[in-house]
């Protein structure tokens, strides 16, 4: 968010200083890895669709400003019983707003994507638009176009405190104190820290996702096989298609450990990755094989 501001506040002329607490390129937020699922059918709630769709066409405008392609059309497809919340949800959001899509019982879906083995009392919501975006590219493609239009991007500076000082405001880093006319404040999980007079009811999760080579060879791959959100009562899941030097990206999508960005746990424990590979292998037989690396 911070480095999409400032690509956007520099290219309508503003002067932008822009200030992170560690090094370009880190791990520490939720921004880092190779791929993020974009999709329109959001089921947790029609009013995101809008802005989705209009974040298909910034992404768009930031490939042709930069010359690199960080958008995959791999489609992506939502499953579960009709009545679970993710397909209801996803389906009421495409209806609702016009989005293109499909709607498959399972042995259709068995039928369009060999890879998924599902129950026969699950269905399914295609999504032929929805892809992956290559987060560690839109930020090095933001900063770098940001730079280009004369914003100052200063890292391992962290911020302090702020404050409103006269018609502007003031801010205090472990180096220096600015003053501006504006702030945007787009800290991520740290956004607590900074804002703590509102005592915003922020909960933050650790999330883990692995990436594992697949054993079956091909079935997998982006252009064969979407990616797919999957509710059972053991909750959400999300698989990620194979891409090149990639395998297939798995984890939990809809809660985690409950953490500080300081107390985030970065070990990963066999057990935690036995799981998800026993419950990838569930639906998409053969996907989770070695372990290429994990993600948190």
């Amino acid at each position: 968010m911070g480095s999409a501001a400032a690509w956007h506040l520099s290219r309508r002329g503003y002067r932008v200083l822009g200030l992170d607490a560690y090094q370009r390129g880190h791990d520490r937020g939720s921004s880092h890895g190779r791929t993020r699922i974009i999709r329109q059918a959001y089921y947790e709630s029609p009013d995101y669709v809008p802005l989705v769709r209009r974040s298909y066409d910034l992404w768009h405008a930031l490939e042709q400003e930069s010359g690199k392609a960080l958008l995959t059309v791999t489609g992506g497809i939502y499953l579960g019983r009709p009545e679970a919340k993710l397909v209801a949800g996803a389906l009421a959001s495409a209806r609702l707003h016009g989005i293109p899509h499909e709607e498959l019982d399972a042995a259709e879906i068995r039928r369009r994507f060999p890879a998924f083995r599902v129950p026969d009392d699950f269905a399914g919501l295609y999504e032929p638009d929805a892809g992956l975006l290559d987060p560690e590219a839109c930020l090095s493609a933001l900063l770098d176009l940001a730079a280009a239009r004369g914003a100052e991007l200063r890292h391992e500076e962290p911020v302090r405190r702020w404050w409103v000082d006269g018609d502007g405001v003031a801010v205090e880093t472990e180096r220096e104190h600015y003053r501006a006319g504006r702030l945007v404040l787009a800290a991520g999980s740290w956004i607590g820290q900074l804002l703590a007079d509102l005592r915003l009811p922020l909960e933050i999760w650790r999330i883990l996702h692995v990436h594992f080579e697949p054993e079956r060879d091909g079935l997998f791959d982006a252009g064969r096989c979407p990616f797919a959100l999957w509710e059972i009562p053991e909750g959400i899941y999300s698989a990620f298609p194979a891409l090149p030097g990639q395998g297939v990206k798995f984890g939990r999508h809809d809660t985690g450990e409950i953490c500080t960005p300081e107390t985030a746990r970065r070990e990963v424990r066999p057990g935690e990755v036995e799981s998800l590979r026993a419950m990838l292998n569930r639906f998409l037989p053969g996907a989770g094989g070695q372990v290429l690396w994990t993600l948190t």
